[in-house]
């Protein structure tokens, strides 16, 4: 087994071809930190499960609540709990997105990447 192992291994080095000049990394992008869309994702993914599928079901699907309640078989209060802590919890975060809203003000946009000045 151990001599098979090694052999596969082996094998795989030998298949690869070392290139003459290394790959250049990514231009820098300023924007990559206030991009609005990777900005919401992060935010997403620090809410426990449950509280995200309703706020995806319901901004992002756009059901009332009763739908929601329907579609994950629990009460309607059970989604209204469960979005107000969740936009709690993003409110309170301290994360990226909590920080680009504050820096813009609530009358001004995030700065979106896609809709960013060129130059």
């Amino acid at each position: 087994m151990a001599r098979a192992a090694w052999r596969a291994d082996r094998r795989f080095w030998q298949r690869e071809i070392p290139a003459a000049v290394p790959p250049e990394p990514p231009p820098y992008n300023p924007y990559d930190g206030l991009d609005t869309a990777h900005l919401v994702l992060t935010a997403l993914r620090r809410l426990p499960a449950q509280q995200r599928i309703v706020l995806l079901l319901r901004y992002w699907g756009g059901l009332s609540e009763r739908e929601i309640a329907e579609q994950l078989g629990c009460s309607a209060g059970t989604v209204k709990s469960r979005a107000s802590r969740a936009i709690a919890a993003l409110a309170a975060d301290d994360g990226p997105l909590a920080r680009a809203l504050a820096a813009t003000g609530p009358d001004q946009p995030v700065h979106d990447a896609a809709n960013a000045p060129a130059g």
